[in-house]
């Protein structure tokens, strides 16, 4: 069995991602936004997954036991395990796959989970946000907007 094959089936929806995934941390330590911005890198803007579609499949593949993480500076770094690597045969990524890029929530559970996915975005690219003080101004704006509904 795969390690395509143990997460969700070989073919699900998920499959493009997972493969993206791993062969990229197959090469080295990356966090998911180095992730994101490698896949669309390499996919000549084409593909550019959304923060609630990679840091869901990291945990997938976290809690499964193919990835294991370090924090450092606020930032989370994935590697492979031995567990996947054992398992991981030689490939290359391809110039396309079928990525999951919806952003459709269909509850609230799974808005919340979403909001948390953004959130481990932005930190980390905190140095960049900071940086960006328009972007960190909107964010303000956003993080005010959700104290008043709470």
């Amino acid at each position: 069995m795969s390690i395509f094959e143990d997460i969700h089936g070989e073919h699900g929806r998920s499959f493009g991602l997972r493969y993206y995934i791993v062969s990229l941390l197959a090469k080295k330590e990356m966090t998911g936004a180095m992730i994101i911005d490698e896949i669309s890198r390499i996919t000549l803007g084409y593909l550019k997954p959304s923060p609630g579609s990679i840091y869901p499949m990291l945990s997938i593949l976290a809690n499964s036991g193919y990835l294991k993480s370090r924090t450092q500076k606020g930032r989370k770094f994935y590697t492979l395990t031995s567990k996947a690597r054992d398992r991981f045969s030689e490939m290359s990524v391809p110039p396309m796959a079928f990525l999951n890029r919806s952003s459709r929530n269909d509850s609230i559970e799974e808005s919340i989970a979403s909001i948390q996915y953004s959130i481990d975005y932005l930190l980390d690219n905190i140095d960049s946000l900071r940086k960006d003080r328009k972007s960190y101004q909107e964010l303000l704006k956003i993080t005010k907007q959700m104290q008043r509904m709470l």
